[in-house]
């Protein structure tokens, strides 16, 4: 009798928690998120000494790109942000893919800027939903380098980097949190958190991104872990 009563209890303990692991798996599948389109608006720029243009050149909201300097010679120096989406892009999460194109050009200027934050708004499909989310904010330092230095152009690389890269916006679909992190400048294949310019040229990285996911447990599975756990407790109050 104390045998069977034994069996039945562990059978239905354990029963309890698959039930439960089960649910919270189920909540933990993060869907693929299909980009649709994505815009770049650069704000919060430092230093310049009030010579940086914020430019839009395609027509569509948000300064994709940013000129500063007072020139040396003809040109200010820059960075430029491109799309790559459209077409529409299909990633898994977690998955390393390529938000865009990031240009800077190197030009010899006085009065240069030593950060700016590029602000990133998405279109997106997740499960069938279409969302407009952001803006994801990321931070760049800007190094530049001295116009008197011989020889060029090889003395005298701008240095671009990450700086404290802040995701300052996420969304929720079905009990998933989802975040968009930058990993870096891709040049060559070869993926870094800072790259190089030489004097008077232009230099082009594909930043990388991805997408990473944090599972917010839902009321109803709480709630059924929570109903387990006192089923437990006064199972062994019986016993």
């Amino acid at each position: 009798m104390n045998m069977d009563y034994s069996i039945k209890k562990n059978l239905l303990l354990k029963s309890g928690f698959i039930v439960v692991i089960i649910l919270f798996n189920a909540s933990a599948n993060a869907l693929p998120v299909t980009i649709n389109a994505v815009g770049a608006d650069w704000s919060n720029v430092v230093g310049g000494a009030g010579t940086v243009d914020f430019i839009d050149s395609d027509g569509i909201a948000g300064n994709e790109e940013i000129r500063w300097g007072i020139p040396a010679e003809t040109e200010k120096s820059g960075y430029r942000f491109d799309s790559a989406a459209p077409p529409a892009l299909a990633v898994e999460t977690g998955e390393v893919f390529t938000l865009g194109n990031f240009t800077h050009t190197n030009q010899p200027i006085w009065e240069s800027i030593s950060s700016a934050q590029l602000n990133i708004t998405t279109s997106l499909m997740v499960g069938g939903f279409m969302l407009g989310e952001g803006p994801f904010t990321f931070s760049f330092l800007h190094n530049e380098t001295s116009n008197a230095c011989e020889p060029l152009p090889d003395c005298a690389n701008d240095m671009v980097s990450f700086s404290n890269l802040i995701t300052s916006d996420s969304f929720l679909v079905d009990g998933i949190e989802y975040t968009l992190d930058l990993i870096g400048f891709s040049v060559g294949g070869v993926t870094t958190s800072e790259f190089s310019t030489f004097e008077r040229q232009t230099n082009t990285a594909q930043l990388q991104a991805v997408f990473r996911t944090t599972s917010i447990p839902e009321p109803a599975p709480i709630m059924l872990l929570s109903l387990g756990l006192l089923s437990i407790v006064l199972m062994r109050r019986r016993v």
